[in-house]
């Protein structure tokens, strides 16, 4: 299972481009690759054979899979010199295809875990809309890696609200990987 202090790292650290790739050699095809320089989305994760439920271990596996290039897909737009508004628009795209996403096949659970955590990412985007774009270069993204790092008193300038927002993000994302790990796939960081 993954520490709140990991979860914290991988979500904004692809934000920030930092990393420098897992280091864990895929055990087969059907291993989750990530590109280098995303710590979020460094999360390896596989089916384990004979599973009981492969269909339901496929489901799961699919929706992360499809998360994790997602993510990348949009976040890669941002420098360490965005400003909220950016943050905003990316979120804004990243949600919507959120929820948008098919959960067929995936346990009540899991999908009541990704809906919240669809949630908790729309909650931060609401906060972060009511932040002005007058930050110094690099100030609100280094605020964000903060934030990640488990450092809330370096991002304790964004406010309460964005700390609360993180929070609860970081807490449903852990969630949905250890709803994963109950269902027949092995996570590694």
């Amino acid at each position: 299972m993954l520490s709140r202090a990991s979860v914290v790292l991988l979500f904004l650290g692809s934000v920030l481009g930092l990393g420098s790739g897992c280091g864990l050699m895929p055990r087969d095809p059907e291993i989750s690759q990530v590109k280098e320089g995303t710590p979020r989305r460094e999360k390896v994760f596989w089916k384990r054979p004979n599973y009981p439920q492969p269909e339901v271990q496929a489901a799961i596996y699919r929706i992360l899979d499809q998360d994790k290039r997602r993510f990348q897909t949009h976040f890669d737009k941002l420098t360490q010199n965005s400003q909220p508004s950016e943050l905003v628009a990316v979120l804004e795209a990243y949600c919507g295809e959120l929820q948008a996403e098919d959960l067929s096949g995936t346990p009540e659970t899991f999908a009541q875990a990704f809906g919240k955590y669809a949630q908790a990412c729309r909650q931060l985007q609401a906060k972060l809309k009511l932040l002005p774009d007058h930050y110094q270069p690099g100030e609100f993204m280094m605020a964000i890696k903060a934030l990640y790092g488990n450092k809330t008193e370096s991002g304790k300038l964004l406010g309460g609200d964005i700390l609360q927002a993180f929070s609860q993000i970081n807490r449903y994302y852990a969630d949905l990987y250890e709803i994963a790990s109950k269902n027949g796939l092995e996570v590694q960081e």
